[in-house]
């Protein structure tokens, strides 16, 4: 006898059940493979972090940054072949992850390295869109320019107080006297000094700099950076943190909101951002605790100018945050 066969009410009828188990598994699948992503982020910014202290512990707890590892590109000399010299003098991933991820010891190849593979955040997809100054990387060649970098250090950290020019006969760079926050009087950039609750101040986050708001787009330099955090070329691998509204700064809030580039450059994991303390734990920031300046500064610093800061989750315009002189702790 002849097998009887689907019919054609029948068929629709599988295929809209399967349509239907695949619109309820997919967003599930999606979040679980984010949720992976997310991890390998953290996992790369608590390498950095562990780094940061055994380098603090070998160099009497100063900071991997332009006074110190990057001091030399800092003064104006040539960078030196190795795969764990800084290619920009707020290179802090080299210092830390040079040796221990087998860096190129070639400049140009190491900054390529560590925007397009190593340390790079899975979630990270967005590319610069042109070179600002310094000669061009190998991929260019290729017609292609590289994603950029993942993790930037807030440079707050990094400086000595505005006024401080010289530290032992050597001249140092500083927070100038330009910006919205003023450092404490004393202030020396050492893991011991950036104040008493380290778990409360953020070493590396995720972010990207430096941000064109006109082309809507973001460019890098492969020279290094002279002329401190407002100076031109500029690096690619700190930034005054998402707190804070600045030249390149790509942490753009339209009203209460993040707007998208700061979702994509920094909000990677549902709408949430990892952060590696000075502690060693990396910690979610969502857009409101982003944009709390107390992560980015050290403790004691003092607001100077409260229209250049981002403060909408920190209460009312009366808040004593929002004051000129207001102490961060």
């Amino acid at each position: 006898m002849p097998r009887p066969a689907f019919t054609l009410i029948e068929l629709l009828v599988v295929i809209a059940i399967i349509a239907v188990l695949i619109g309820i598994l997919m967003p599930s699948l999606s979040g679980a493979r984010e949720a992976g992503r997310g991890v390998v982020c953290s996992t790369h910014q608590r390498s950095l972090a562990i780094a940061m202290t055994a380098y603090a512990n070998e160099n009497k707890e100063f900071l991997v940054g332009p006074n110190t590892s990057g001091f030399a590109l800092q003064a104006g000399k040539a960078y030196t072949p190795g795969k764990s010299s800084p290619v920009q003098d707020w290179d802090f991933v080299s210092p830390l992850l040079g040796d221990g991820l087998n860096l190129p010891d070639d400049a140009l190849a190491k900054f390529q390295e560590i925007c397009m593979t190593r340390l790079r955040c899975p979630s990270n997809a967005v590319r610069y869109t042109s070179r600002f100054s310094g000669p061009a990387l190998p991929m260019e060649a290729r017609g292609e320019f590289p994603i950029t970098l993942s993790y930037l250090t807030p440079a707050f950290f990094q400086l000595y107080p505005a006024g401080v020019v010289f530290v032992n006969g050597v001249r140092v760079e500083q927070a100038g006297n330009s910006e919205a926050i003023a450092l404490p009087r004393g202030y020396i950039p050492r893991l011991d000094r950036v104040g008493p609750f380290p778990s409360r101040k953020a070493f590396a986050f995720e972010g990207a700099r430096y941000f064109n708001g006109v082309g809507k787009g973001f460019d890098y330099s492969t020279v290094t950076n002279a002329a401190g955090i407002s100076g031109s070329p500029q690096g690619n691998f700190s930034s005054r943190g998402p707190a804070f509204i600045g030249g390149g700064e790509p942490y753009l809030r339209e009203g209460t909101k993040p707007s998208a580039t700061f979702k994509q450059v920094s909000l990677r994991h549902a709408e949430k951002m990892n952060a590696a303390m000075f502690d060693g734990h990396v910690e979610r920031l969502d857009n409101a605790k982003s944009a709390d300046p107390t992560y980015f500064v050290p403790s004691q610093s003092r607001l100077t100018s409260p229209g250049s800061t981002w403060f909408f989750n920190l209460g009312p315009k009366d808040s004593p945050l929002m004051k000129a002189n207001a102490i961060i702790d």
